[in-house]
């Protein structure tokens, strides 16, 4: 019997322990899923610029390039958002980020549907500019970030 009781007095705090090292995991991830990370944008367009506006308003660090940095210059970002007006800077920015900086979270716009295989075809997710709006690419930005969009 008094095994038993020692088996058990041991199994219900690490059962406990347990349960609320779950609960504080979830609570982790929740928390990094809002805490702002830094974003890159690319392009110098109205698209862009309105784009930018709305990551600052919702404390997201925003890095406006308008050009390829090198290695030795790239900010430390996790992600990408290619907003030019040119399909084929986008489709080079966002190939050379996702290949040589291991940047997997990108949001590109395809301004001319005949370039959509090029975007299928390195698997760069896109929106077709005529759907594109600061909110739109906000949004999605959320849903690649894991946090909820108000």
């Amino acid at each position: 019997m008094e095994t038993f009781l020692i088996i058990i007095g041991f199994i219900i705090p690490l059962s406990a322990a347990g349960y609320i090292l779950s609960k504080l995991d979830k609570a982790l991830h929740a928390i990094n899923a809002i805490k702002a990370q830094n974003v890159i944008v690319f392009g110098n367009s109205i698209l862009s610029n309105e784009t930018i506006k709305i990551l600052i308003e919702n404390n997201i660090n925003a890095i406006k390039l308008i050009e390829y940095m090198p290695a030795e210059n790239k900010p430390d970002a996790e992600y990408l958002l290619t907003l030019s007006e040119s399909d084929i800077d986008n489709l080079t920015m966002s190939a050379i980020y996702k290949k040589v900086y291991n940047i997997r979270n990108i949001i590109s716009i395809c301004n001319d549907r005949k370039n959509t295989n090029m975007f299928v075809q390195e698997k760069i997710p896109y929106i077709f500019k005529e759907f594109a709006t600061p909110e739109l690419i906000f949004r999605e930005y959320c849903k690649l970030k894991g946090a909820a969009y108000e």
